[in-house]
Formats: structure tokens, C-alpha cells, sequence
């Protein structure tokens, strides 16, 4: 990836960035704070207008390219539950509970939280 910078004089200033795949993304930052960006799909082409950005749209574009708002989602499941205590339990084929079935279809879940007072069952139900 290369970047080119180049003054415009009354205008602003221009970044050029050329992708080794193809492409030039071009962002024109005005004396007014506004950003017009535009995509080529190569150097020798005329770009095409993609959209005008304020200094505070173009900001919260930056923050996301940064990752500011994204939280990685673990790709193991024994990373995603390393600091979880889970006690499986065996539930009796004459429990009352037994019947209660947990489809894939509907996220249906079920999670016992006990304290030192007394336990709660919370269930849990997403249908999508």
C-alpha cells in the first residue's frame, strides 16, 4: 500500500492511497473540515464520489477502523470459558425438569446461579 499527499492550494489536502491488489482509495480533506472520499478501481481511472464526511463522521470512521469498538469474540470455546466454573450436573429421567428440552432452533438455555442465601433458576429464550 502506498500513500501519496499532496497540497491543494485554496482547497485542502489529498491522500492518495493505492492498494497492491488494485484500487486507489482518494480522501480530500477541505479547508472547511469536510471530507469528500472516492474509490478508483485503478490509478488511470477517474474516481468515483463514494461520500462527503464531516470531521466528526470522519472520526468515529477512523475509530473503526482502529478497533475501538470491537471486542474479539474467542475462536476456541476453552478460551471463550477458561474463567467459568460450570458444574454439569445429571438430571434423574423422573425429575420434573427432565421434559424440558433445549433446542438449537430456539437458543433455549438454562443457567442455576447459586448463592450463599438460596439458588435461582433463570431460563432463557431467544427464538431468530
Amino acid at each position: 500500500m502506498k500513500v501519496f499527499e499532496t497540497h491543494l492550494p485554496g482547497v485542502g489536502q489529498r491522500y492518495r492511497i493505492s492498494f497492491p491488489d488494485g484500487g486507489t482509495f482518494t480522501i480530500v480533506i477541505h479547508n472547511d473540515g469536510s471530507r469528500r472520499v472516492f474509490w478508483g478501481s485503478d490509478s488511470d481511472s477517474d474516481s468515483e464520489k463514494l461520500f462527503t464526511a464531516t470531521e466528526r463522521d470522519a472520526q468515529k470512521i477512523a475509530e473503526i477502523f482502529e478497533g475501538v469498538f470491537f471486542d474479539p469474540v474467542a475462536d476456541d470455546l476453552d478460551d471463550a470459558l477458561s474463567g467459568a466454573q460450570i458444574k454439569w450436573v445429571a438430571i434423574p429421567d423422573d425429575s420434573p425438569i427432565a421434559a424440558i428440552t433445549n433446542r438449537a432452533a430456539t437458543s433455549a438455555g438454562s443457567v442455576t446461579i447459586q448463592s450463599t442465601t438460596a439458588a435461582h433458576n433463570h431460563r432463557r429464550t431467544t427464538t431468530g
